[in-house]
C-alpha cells in the first residue's frame, strides 16, 4: 500500500498536488460561503456537506479524466513529432512549440533551436514501455482526484462536529484559510519567493475567487 501511495505521488507531483488542493478548497468554501452569506440557506448540516462531497468528487474525477486524455494526446503527439512530421524545419518548429513554458523558453532563440535539433537527432530509448508510461499516467491521474477528495475533510469535518452549522461552517473557513496559506507558504519555498508573502498572495486570491465565485453563481 505504502509502495502503491508513493508512485502516486511521485507520478503526481507537487506542482499538481498544489493545484488540485487550492481547486478543491476554493471549490468547498464557495458552498460554506454562499451558506455563511444566506445564498444557499441550508437546514441541515448533512445536505451541506453531500452537496460539497459531490461538487469534489465529480469535479476531481473530470480533472483525472481530462488529465489523462491530455497527457495521451501529447505523448502521441511528440511520438509523431520525432518520427514524422514533415520537413526538418517543420520538426524543429513543432518541437520548439512543445516546450513553450519550460526552461527553453528563456534561452536565446538560437540556442533553443539547437537544443531541439539535437532532440530530433536522438533516438527513442530502446525498451520504451508505452503501456506502462501509460500506467504512470493513469496513477497522476488518480492521484490529482485523490487530492481533491482529501480537500473535503478539512472543510466537512468542522460542520460536522459542531452542533451549530454557522459555527460549523465559521471554524471550516478558519481552518480551509490556514490550510490555503500552508498550500502559498510551500510555493514560495519552490519559487524561490518569500513564503510568507506568497502564502498571503494563495489565500487573497483565493478568497477573491471564491467571494465572487459566491455571489455570481460560480
Amino acid at each position: 500500500m505504502a509502495a502503491f501511495v508513493r508512485r502516486i505521488w511521485n507520478n503526481t507531483g507537487p506542482d499538481l498536488v498544489m493545484q488540485e488542493l487550492l481547486y478543491g478548497f476554493i471549490m468547498a468554501l464557495l458552498f460554506v460561503t454562499a451558506t455563511r452569506a444566506g445564498v444557499i440557506p441550508f437546514e441541515g448540516k448533512l445536505d451541506l456537506c453531500l452537496l460539497i462531497i459531490g461538487m469534489n468528487v465529480t469535479w476531481g474525477a473530470i480533472d483525472a479524466i481530462l488529465f489523462y486524455m491530455i497527457d495521451v494526446f501529447n505523448q502521441r503527439r511528440f511520438i509523431n513529432i520525432m518520427n514524422s512530421c514533415g520537413t526538418r524545419g517543420d520538426c524543429v518548429d513543432a518541437m520548439m512549440d512543445e516546450f513553450g513554458g519550460t526552461p527553453l523558453d528563456i534561452l536565446d532563440p538560437e540556442d533553443e533551436r539547437k537544443v531541439c535539433e539535437m532532440i530530433l537527432e536522438s533516438r527513442i530509448a530502446e525498451g520504451f514501455d508505452l503501456r506502462r508510461d501509460r500506467r504512470d499516467m493513469a496513477y497522476s491521474a488518480i492521484g490529482c482526484f485523490l487530492v481533491t477528495v482529501l480537500s473535503i475533510f478539512p472543510v466537512i469535518i468542522p460542520i460536522l462536529v459542531f452542533p451549530d452549522i454557522g459555527t460549523g461552517t465559521a471554524v471550516a473557513s478558519l481552518v480551509s484559510a490556514a490550510l490555503l496559506f500552508l498550500v502559498g507558504w510551500d510555493m514560495g519555498d519552490r519559487l524561490g519567493t518569500s513564503r510568507l508573502k506568497t502564502g498571503v498572495a494563495v489565500l487573497c486570491v483565493a478568497t477573491v475567487l471564491i467571494l465572487v465565485g459566491t455571489f455570481t453563481g460560480g
